[in-house]
């Protein structure tokens, strides 16, 4: 049996249980894999960032800036929320080998509780997200309906 394998079934430990500590094994490599991606993109995006801040410096006109004005919060919040990603994932990279070292229950709550804190922080950016979303498709439609009226 590979670490890839999917279906419908646990494998079980001797006992019928099924192979927590291995499951949780399997598990590590992919969620240490998304937190190192995520550093990487932050690394990338502050150098988009960086070379943003250099285009403004050299003197583009205001009406070329004003796209950059509006890329610069939304690169900065981008690196703030990746960032955290990243690191939320790699903490539960580390619990996850705490409890693969050590199986126990108050170890596997700490693996599990640091990926609920994940969980939690995605649900609220796809929150937040949404909520942007909606609003900035209500700011359009209605510059955009000034923008045909006057």
């Amino acid at each position: 049996m590979d670490g890839y394998q999917t279906g419908p079934s646990t494998p079980a430990s001797p006992g019928g249980l099924p192979d927590i500590p291995g499951i949780m094994r399997r598990t590590r490599p992919w969620v240490l894999f998304l937190g190192v991606l995520s550093l990487i993109g932050v690394a990338f995006m502050v150098c988009a960032l960086l070379a943003l801040l250099v285009l403004l410096m050299v003197g583009i006109s205001a009406r070329e800036a004003l796209p950059s004005f509006i890329a610069i919060p939304a690169y900065a919040l981008g690196i703030i929320f990746d960032l955290l990603l990243g690191i939320y994932l790699l903490r539960y990279a580390s619990r996850i080998a705490r409890y693969v070292a050590e199986p126990g229950e108050a170890l596997l709550a700490e693996a599990l509780e640091v990926q609920r804190v994940y969980w939690k922080f995605v649900g609220i950016l796809a929150i937040v997200a949404i909520s942007f979303g909606i609003v900035a498709g209500i700011a359009v439609a209605i510059l955009g309906i000034a923008a045909m009226t006057g």
